[in-house]
């Protein structure tokens, strides 16, 4: 990762997603937050810069081998 932190957010509910990246950029305003509309679309973007992903539960479903599983404290 270079340059500043970047936080995706995976949202098909257009309206959801852009208050939520409203509420990151605020609680965090350094990072880059990045709007995706389907997972799909996040899969065409460099993946790699991504630290933190913020994603409804259909598409961590769809898609679990990305998303590694969480580990113990």
């Amino acid at each position: 990762m270079t340059g500043h932190p970047a936080i995706a957010v995976i949202a098909s509910n257009t309206l959801a997603g852009i208050g939520l990246r409203s509420i990151l950029e605020k609680a965090a305003p350094t990072a880059d937050i990045e709007l995706f509309a389907s997972f799909r679309e996040f899969e065409a973007a460099d993946t790699e810069r991504f630290y933190h992903y913020f994603v409804s539960a259909q598409p961590v479903a769809a898609h679990a081998p990305f998303f590694p599983a969480p580990r113990p404290r």
